[in-house]
């Protein structure tokens, strides 16, 4: 089945008015491996979530734009739960590449603020569950609800080259979800006023419980990140990078600015929840590398921030419950709290 599916085919517009999402979901349907390109100069509005199948791939030039406009999971307005993410959301998929041109969401660009107990977190723009082998790559993704990009239990992932901005929590996020994270890197991104952590990897969370293993085998590597030049509604959260309950992770290259919590951080679960089955002890990270990083302003926006200061940590690069964690050749200045604050790290070696 050699050739190109083109929306164009199956009825789409992009003209930014007709809802195109019908269209785009033939084309992905009906492509079975095929490339599905988008039109250059061209908007196409859809009202529902897009559901991506096995081998697919979604290219376009930069200035072709996928447009979502609602901005929660329930109510009249709704289209979904995410505005892109894989067909299978619970026993997976593969294959999936996503290259080249721009998501935009129905959010105003501002952070969302803590989520209440029952509160959903916005509608995320790319919701990946499950997924052996994906690649996102030269992506322009902004004004979500949610995060920005969130893969879930998913292996053998590739985020390189995208513009993530202006949602309203994280940029882009990993958690482990039944099935774990591996082989995952994560570079070269440009990551600007995001409402929550601009990277973060969640082997374990409060609402994430886990007792089977940590996500593992995961590089961090030559990303930009900006936060606010000013906190525009007091309500912003998040780390630089965040790694949360995981193992074997390299950190390396990455430029932080700004943020609302720590420029980096590191944690093990928190208390009560996740166990390792060997031993019964609430998870560690392990096998941590933080290397040749700039860090300025970490915990800037706390100052402003109407939020309880139980949301935020405060200093420069922080490292926590954790074991055999290495930093060295980083830069860190102008945070609120200490340059480096460890509490709790066996076999580590904290360099300046």
């Amino acid at each position: 089945m050699p050739g190109v599916v083109r929306p164009e085919d199956y009825g789409a517009l992009g003209d930014g008015v007709h809802d195109d999402g019908p269209a785009l979901q033939e084309a992905l349907d009906t492509a079975q491996g095929r490339k599905v390109q988008l039109a250059a100069g061209s908007t196409y509005l859809s009202r529902v979530s897009i559901r991506l199948p096995s081998h697919t791939t979604l290219r376009g030039p930069a200035d072709a734009v996928l447009r979502f406009p609602w901005q929660a999971a329930t109510g009249l307005d709704t289209g979904g739960p995410y505005y892109l993410g894989n067909t299978d959301q619970v026993g997976g998929n593969d294959d999936i590449v996503l290259d080249g041109f721009s998501v935009v969401g129905g959010g105003d660009g501002l952070p969302a603020g803590p989520n209440l107990e029952g509160e959903t977190l916005g509608i995320p723009a790319i919701r990946l569950r499950g997924v052996n082998s994906f690649t996102l790559t030269n992506l322009d993704i902004g004004y979500a609800t949610g995060i920005s990009i969130l893969y879930q239990g998913s292996v053998h992932g590739t985020i390189v080259g995208n513009h993530v901005h202006d949602s309203g929590r994280d940029g882009i996020t990993g958690m482990w979800l039944g099935d774990n994270l591996a082989d995952i890197t994560v570079a070269d991104n440009v990551i600007a006023r995001v409402g929550d952590d601009a990277i973060a990897i969640a082997g374990a969370t409060i609402r994430l419980f886990n007792d089977v293993e940590l996500p593992y085998d995961i590089r961090i590597l030559d990303n930009r990140i900006s936060g606010w030049e000013r906190d525009p509604n007091g309500e912003i959260l998040g780390r630089g990078i965040a790694l949360l309950a995981v193992e074997d992770v390299e950190v390396a290259g990455n430029v932080v600015a700004r943020t609302a919590g720590p420029g980096i951080m590191v944690r093990g679960a928190p208390a009560g929840g996740s166990v390792n089955p060997a031993d019964g002890r609430v998870w560690s990270s392990r096998g941590i590398t933080i290397t040749d990083n700039a860090v300025s302003g970490a915990a800037v926006h706390s100052i402003t921030s109407t939020l309880p200061a139980s949301y935020q940590g405060f200093g420069g690069i922080e490292v926590s419950d954790a074991f055999d964690v290495v930093t060295e050749g980083n830069i860190v200045d102008a945070a609120v709290g200490e340059d480096y604050q460890v509490t709790n790290c066996t076999g580590c070696s904290i360099g300046r």
